[in-house]
């Protein structure tokens, strides 16, 4: 498909214009990205490609962690983390979520002052048997949309609920899902949020109220490219991060769908 392969095409472009735009030192030796956007913390944090990871930008490679963290952090460079209507996780933060649960990840937020539920959009990508994948997390702050009556339900309430874009559909959605409400339901215990909600439901975040949908997207038509074809996904969807994503805008012909 000629418009998959522009799009794997222009990602890699943009990651290779964005290492060599923060070069350092001029010698194309490391690139650098820099959070100096945050205004809540005193200390800049940099996230920083050596020569041999910046190899991995040719054509026929596999993208590596550290290439999807700074790829991600470029994306919002200029977003200010707190009043950001989008929050981009690294990829070590699944692993860590997968690995020692919802508490061992909670500091992520706690310490940076981080409130998810006033964000349209959390980007979560996922790293598992050598492929990559994506999980966004959308309007969970709506949560409470789910529990309305029926009269009180409307169209053009925000609709919280997941995607899941693979390009291979190798990954185990259902799985990811289910950790990542576990640790929906913990920040919000954590936070105090939705508490009268919480005293009839013990876990606000569960599989019928927070849906993860996989719908139809470029798929890659080889085995290296799930990495870059996780950065188109992230990039698509923060440019409609300012556009709010309804049940009406959602539901076509019975199935959701993220309508433009």
């Amino acid at each position: 498909d000629e418009n998959e392969e522009n799009s794997s095409s222009d990602s890699s472009s943009s990651m290779a214009a964005a290492a060599s735009a923060s070069d350092d030192n001029g010698e194309g030796t490391s690139a650098s990205v820099a959070s100096t956007h945050s205004k809540s913390t005193a200390r800049t944090h940099y996230l920083t490609i050596r020569q041999d990871e910046m190899e991995r930008l040719e054509p026929g490679e596999f993208l590596n962690d550290t290439l999807i963290d700074f790829f991600m952090r470029w994306i919002w460079r200029n977003d200010d983390p707190e009043s950001s209507p989008v929050h981009f996780f690294t990829s070590h933060f699944f692993t860590t979520l997968d690995d020692e649960g919802p508490a061992a990840v909670s500091s992520w937020t706690a310490k940076k002052n981080i409130d998810i539920f006033k964000k349209r959009f959390i980007f979560i990508p996922i790293n598992e048997s050598l492929h990559w994948s994506l999980c966004v997390v959308v309007n969970p702050g709506c949560i409470e949309n789910e529990f309305e009556d029926d009269e009180n339900q409307s169209d053009d309430q925000d609709f919280p609920f997941i995607l899941f874009l693979d390009s291979l559909k190798a990954h185990r959605k259902n799985m990811v899902a289910n950790k990542v409400r576990k640790w929906l339901n913990n920040e919000a215990k954590r936070l105090g949020k939705f508490k009268e909600t919480f005293e009839h439901e013990a876990n606000l975040f569960n599989r019928k109220t927070m849906e993860v949908f996989d719908p139809k997207v470029p798929y890659q038509d080889n085995s290296w490219d799930c990495g870059v074809f996780v950065c188109r996904y992230a990039y698509g969807l923060y440019l409609m991060r300012n556009k709010r994503i309804t049940y009406r805008n959602c539901w076509h012909r019975g199935r959701a769908t993220l309508l433009a």
